[in-house]
């Protein structure tokens, strides 16, 4: 479950391969940590929506998956066919599965992710199907939980924890402070990145909490180091 075998990311075209050869092969359930990263890669939408279709066919998903599929869904600025694909992974998975390989935590946060869609003003396609959701995961995501309400608050400060470092980091790769370190951002998250002097570009790669690694924005050709 915990094995990546995706390698650089930038070379879409042969990790779309590689996934289709672990459908064929009936193996996505083993790759389900390198798929967590795939669908989280915010450079590739073909990478995105390839790895949330393959996580709807997972029969033993665990708490990783799930939570990377409520991010997505709850993403505000995510496009609208993503966060849907999102929604359609979680059900596909949870109700394969029955809810039994996930923990009690994550099944109350992907009930909490649903029941935030249809209590505030979503896109007429996205309510439509957020009361999909609700009716198909209903038996799944009102069974008893297995997490006390302390071990689910603990989890939940460990992860807004890094999603505070993640905001950080959006905050800091800022058009107007990379200008002064000579690169320019080409889309908002800061994944892409050209250098003013010699044109190359580059994707910085994200670490599991989403955050940008130390000297991400140092052209490798070392124009600005």
């Amino acid at each position: 479950m915990n094995c990546d075998v995706f390698g650089d990311l930038q070379d879409w075209g042969r990790v779309l391969d590689r996934i289709g050869k672990l459908r064929e092969d009936g193996t996505l359930d083993d790759h389900q940590s390198g798929l967590a990263r795939v669908a989280r890669y915010p450079s590739n939408w073909q990478l995105r929506k390839a790895a949330l279709r393959a996580i709807a066919e997972l029969k033993r998903p665990g708490d990783e998956i799930a939570r990377v599929a409520v991010q997505i869904l709850l993403d505000d600025d995510g496009d609208l066919e993503t966060r849907i694909l999102a929604g359609n992974a979680l059900r596909g998975a949870l109700n394969n599965s029955g809810g039994a390989t996930i923990s009690g935590c994550a099944r109350s946060e992907v009930a909490q992710s649903i029941r935030t869609l249809l209590e505030k003003p979503q896109p007429p396609m996205l309510r439509t199907s957020a009361r999909r959701w609700e009716e198909s995961l209903r038996p799944v995501i009102t069974a008893t939980a297995t997490g006390t309400r302390s071990q689910c608050q603990e989890e939940a400060t460990a992860r807004q924890a890094a999603a505070s470092i993640f905001r950080d980091d959006r905050r800091r790769v800022q058009g107007a402070r990379m200008a002064k370190l000579g690169v320019r951002l080409l889309n908002k998250y800061g994944r892409v990145i050209r250098c003013e002097a010699c044109e190359l570009t580059w994707y910085p790669q994200s670490a599991a909490d989403g955050s940008l690694p130390r000297g991400f924005w140092r052209c490798p050709n070392r124009c600005n180091w």
